[in-house]
């Protein structure tokens, strides 16, 4: 499938590795220039190096936090690739804190990293790409800002909010063809859950188990029964940046979710859109009842094209269907 991001000019913050990186290697994939950003120099030289031959994927080192670093990057971007197509704002990390233990800088942080930092970037690019008409922006975000965790409170509330930023600029800046989106992933296979010093080890340490019991705990919640794989997130991500995306913040990404919502996989899915219902064709897909979905809409659709309730999604097979169908439709009673 032809996702129409060849020539697209990228930023992908926090992408020295992780789900960031794995998402600019698949925007290259698809012919996209991409500029990627993180704070550790030494590791963004290395993921620049190992650059796919598709593409093209260059970095500059900073954080995101920086006062500046939202027109720094745009005009960093323009500079050298000539505009900003799509953004991903993927930086973001969080360790065991728990609620008596948080303090205010632990707050302040995870406020400027989850809400100041992606605000700057999409004040900074969005105008742009309305100017041009056309524009593409996906903001990880995390199933614990729709489900609390009490790991770390402040990481939590500041996912809600991040959510509610994306819905925000979706709802302003789609009618200008500025489609914008946000993932909300489970526990995912990178190195903030399984990495050296990782949430499955500071897990471990106070629970008292191993690092291999924490992540099994973690992925036992998941409805596919493990973490998820940072190549399935990133997938989710470069359709959200492509051409055939649709908006409004879209929970969860790729089969990985909080324990009670259930979830959708697709590693290719190609939406087709018609007023107020939404039918996802997934090439290969794995799809459970109840996923929540907001409203999607398109540039130039009449007020009545979109919901103004949330869908749930719910499969429907045929005997002729070599892939699930899922239609999305107005739930008979309220989702929670």
């Amino acid at each position: 499938m032809d996702l129409g991001l060849n020539g697209k000019s990228c930023i992908v913050t926090g992408a020295s590795r992780g789900i960031g990186l794995a998402s600019a290697r698949m925007l290259c994939a698809e012919g996209a220039r991409v500029l990627i950003s993180a704070r550790d120099e030494d590791a963004l030289a290395a993921a620049v190096a190992a650059a796919p031959g598709e593409g093209t994927l260059e970095g500059v080192a900073g954080d995101v936090t920086d006062p500046d670093a939202g027109d720094r990057l745009v005009g960093e971007c323009e500079r050298r690739f000539g505009a900003v197509d799509a953004l991903v704002n993927n930086a973001g990390t969080t360790r065991m804190r728990s609620l008596e233990q948080l303090e205010e800088a632990d707050w302040q942080e995870q406020w400027e990293l989850n809400v100041l930092a992606p605000l700057a970037l999409m004040e900074a690019a969005a105008p742009r790409m309305a100017e041009r008409g056309w524009g593409r922006i996906v903001n990880v975000c995390s199933s614990s800002g729709k489900r609390p965790s009490l790991r770390n409170p402040a990481y939590s509330v500041t996912k809600a909010a991040q959510l509610s930023l994306s819905r925000v600029f979706a709802e302003r800046y789609a009618s200008r063809g500025v489609l914008v989106n946000a993932i909300a992933p489970g526990p995912v296979e990178s190195s903030l859950w399984v990495g050296e010093g990782g949430l499955a080890d500071q897990i471990a340490a106070e629970q008292g188990g191993s690092r291999e019991e924490a992540i099994a705990a973690a992925g036992a919640k998941v409805p596919l029964g493990r973490l998820g794989s940072e190549d399935e997130i990133a997938a989710a991500i470069v359709f959200l940046a492509s051409t055939n995306a649709v908006t409004g913040p879209v929970p969860p990404g790729t089969g990985v979710t909080a324990p009670a919502i259930p979830s959708i996989e697709s590693r290719s899915a190609s939406p087709t859109i018609v007023p107020s219902v939404a039918t996802l064709t997934p090439k290969s897909s794995t799809v459970a009842p109840g996923l929540i979905m907001f409203p999607v809409t398109r540039p130039g659709w009449p007020a009545a094209a979109a919901s103004s309730s949330a869908s749930v999604i719910s499969p429907r097979l045929t005997a002729a269907s070599t892939a699930p169908t899922c239609t999305a439709r107005r739930p008979s009673a309220p989702c929670r």
